[in-house]
């Protein structure tokens, strides 16, 4: 960390006069521009907040006797590392055992954050699945003319791109650019995918740019492959958003925070009813699961996916304005008036008769809700 710290100082030097140059140069009226400067400031921002949780990680192990003997006891544990996962990609016996020793653990860990929100796949295929097909996409590269070695490494070099899109190191492991090769090759050859969507972080936009001129260049013209971006997460103060220690937010701490926030709010309410609490404990769980989760959802949903927004938990679980919390209290309440009504919803549905719209708000209602499929037809096309 201490010895890529310059390094990483120096691009933010780097983008910080890039950003220079383009407001003094360019049209600040138009929007690309703006757009350009936008996710500039977000970049630097990001990385200036890495720079200064590393410096603080730096100087809390300076001042720890116990870290600080370690790290001077082993200053090449970095190095060791990346020997020991080029040894896991030649297939070394004793990381493969212990690769499959961790793996399930890890498969695991990762399920359970999708059985919370609800996520399912219809086949899912691991990184490690490519892994005996990577050796021959570099041939194919080196066979095509693309690939050639640089430094003792094997990369791509594509016109247009300033950084090389390197497939082999120089310890000869292999890198995410390879396997994401490989993804496309099995995709288009095994799948018969036209399209390819890929939802990363807008930060690695120079990756999938490379990626793709890379595959068109290796012969793959036909498939549509897209990079869904999306922005930073921040906090209330601007900057990304991060733990009282500096590091980033985990998504399972922060769902269960949501969720106990939801039961607070909950719990009080259901307290201060006149003629006391109506839930049972359980009942509280599961409403407060329910708002918990989805306000989450909703409030990272809701926004513009390529810009950063703002994470703000008072606003994300009211009952008013546009949040998950109020679409559900709004439907709950339409649930009250069905039953009140003892209007069956499921005989409602299957009722051929024609509606009688006969109040100008029922009409505009009526006319945005037949806009769903529309909706949904643009968002597949659009991803967004």
């Amino acid at each position: 960390t201490k010895k890529t710290l310059p390094q990483r100082e120096n691009d933010i030097e780097q983008l910080e006069a890039k950003l220079k140059s383009l407001e003094s140069s360019a049209d600040q009226t138009d929007k690309k521009i703006q757009k350009q400067e936008k996710k500039l400031k977000s970049d630097i921002a990001e990385r200036k907040s890495d720079v200064r949780s590393m410096q603080e990680k730096l100087t809390e192990l300076e001042q720890n006797e116990d870290l600080h003997s370690k790290a001077v006891a082993f200053p090449d544990i970095a190095r060791q590392a990346r020997d020991e996962t080029a040894n896991l990609h030649a297939g070394d016996a004793e990381n493969l055992a212990l690769w499959n020793q961790f793996l399930p653990a890890c498969l695991e860990a990762i399920q359970n954050v999708y059985d919370r929100l609800d996520i399912h796949f219809d086949m899912s295929l691991g990184e490690s699945y490519y892994h005996p097909m990577l050796a021959d996409v570099v041939e194919s590269l080196k066979q095509k003319g693309l690939a050639k070695e640089s430094q003792g490494a094997i990369c791509v070099f594509i016109d247009g791109f300033k950084a090389p899109f390197i497939v082999q190191k120089q310890d000869g492991a292999f890198t995410y650019a390879t396997t994401d090769l490989a993804t496309i090759k099995y995709r288009a050859e095994e799948l018969k995918a036209d399209r390819v969507l890929y939802v990363v972080d807008s930060r690695q936009s120079e990756h999938f740019q490379l990626l793709f001129a890379t595959v068109n260049e290796w012969g793959f013209q036909n498939l549509e492959l897209q990079h869904v971006s999306f922005g930073s997460v921040l906090g209330k103060d601007g900057k990304p958003l991060k733990t009282r220690a500096g590091d980033n937010v985990g998504l399972e701490s922060l769902l269960d925070e949501s969720i106990q926030r939801a039961y607070a709010i909950i719990a009080e309410n259901d307290d201060a009813k006149p003629e006391g609490p109506e839930l049972s404990e359980d009942r509280r769980q599961e409403i407060a699961k329910i708002i918990g989760l989805g306000g989450i959802k909703y409030a990272d949903l809701k926004h513009n996916r390529d810009s950063d927004y703002m994470f703000d938990w008072d606003k994300m679980l009211a009952n008013r304005g546009d949040t998950a919390t109020y679409m559900q209290y709004a439907y709950a309440r339409v649930c009250g008036i069905f039953r009140k009504g003892e209007i069956d919803r499921v005989t409602l549905r299957e009722n051929q008769s024609a509606l009688k719209l006969q109040d100008e708000t029922e009409r505009a209602l009526a006319l945005q809700i037949n806009r769903y499929s529309e909706t949904l037809e643009s968002v597949a096309i659009e991803a967004r």
